[in-house]
């Protein structure tokens, strides 16, 4: 038998707008020769990902590529049976909430998943920036709004929970 991908992380991005006490990604030189849409379109037309059934959509910060949206087109066209998921460390609030319009308005499910590693000061600490709680919160109670409204239009609302010594203790709270 030949080998058939189901299961798909795609690392957008390792550019990274926060500052993770757990991840040093942020701390490096962004990738500048990212994949472009039409590549990644190439790719998953190959007969390998034929029996696609999830996409997760990562970095770094996803958000920050200004051809997210043409990103999502483009894996729905090709593979149109892949649940699409993306992540989101919710620092963009506004830019994920135009994606996700996006992708209800093209009739894309998409998954979008929050990180939330802790209430309050403690994800702001952990996410190294201050105000990140409150971006996160916000995000979360529109993005609700929208499922509401939008019910099977909609992908899941997860939340996203990074388990690390810095954490664990976070659980409980």
């Amino acid at each position: 038998k030949s080998l058939k991908i189901k299961y798909l992380v795609y690392e957008a991005t390792d550019a990274c707008n926060s500052r993770c006490k757990h991840c040093n990604i942020w701390r490096i030189q962004p990738t500048a020769n990212l994949l472009k849409p039409k590549d990644l379109e190439r790719i998953l037309s190959d007969d390998l990902f034929k029996k696609l059934k999830s996409v997760l959509i990562t970095g770094g910060e996803p958000f920050l590529r200004s051809d997210l949206k043409e990103i999502i087109t483009l894996i729905h066209k090709t593979r149109p049976k892949a649940e699409i998921t993306l992540s989101t460390n919710a620092l963009m609030p506004e830019a994920v909430l135009d994606v996700v319009n996006y992708t209800i308005v093209n009739e894309i499910p998409a998954n979008i998943g929050v990180s939330l590693d802790g209430m309050e000061k403690q994800h702001d600490f952990i996410r190294g920036v201050e105000g990140n709680f409150k971006k996160a919160d916000y995000l979360l109670q529109e993005l609700v709004k929208l499922k509401k409204k939008y019910k099977d239009k909609m992908g899941l609302i997860i939340i996203g929970f990074t388990l690390s010594n810095l954490t664990v203790d976070n659980l409980a709270n």
